[in-house]
């Protein structure tokens, strides 16, 4: 019963980063477009958000591969799966707290550039 919940847990996950991959192709495409069809087209990876949201997607396609590989189709026995594990654990969380500040640079960025009033003034210090 217990092996049964664990691969039914195994298939939820690889399913939910499927979708979740499938996604990312779309936002990754639609973010592209709108720079190049801009008018006048937009130059594509000149900011921070840019490079950091690009490798936290070139990351997350190889994390989802190698789980694919090593623990839903093993490829590797045993033995390499439970030394795998915890790096693909620590690698997962990494990668989603490189997504979190992509996106956070993301809205930052936004916030900048559209010029919302006296944001580009705030510093946050207090003057008295």
């Amino acid at each position: 019963a217990n092996q049964a919940m664990k691969n039914k847990l195994k298939i939820l996950h690889a399913v939910t980063m499927a979708v979740v991959f499938i996604l990312m192709v779309v936002a990754l495409k639609a973010a592209f477009d709108s720079h190049n069809y801009a008018n006048p087209p937009i130059t594509n990876m000149y900011t921070l958000h840019s490079w950091v949201g690009l490798m936290a997607a070139i990351l997350f396609a190889l994390q989802w591969v190698s789980g694919l590989l090593m623990f839903l189709f093993p490829i590797a026995g045993p033995g390499l799966r439970a030394k795998f594990l915890p790096f693909h654990q620590y690698y997962g969380s990494a990668i989603f707290a490189l997504v979190i500040a992509a996106a956070l640079m993301g809205l930052l960025e936004k916030a900048l550039f559209m010029g919302i009033p006296k944001y580009k003034e705030k510093s946050g210090s207090q003057r008295s």
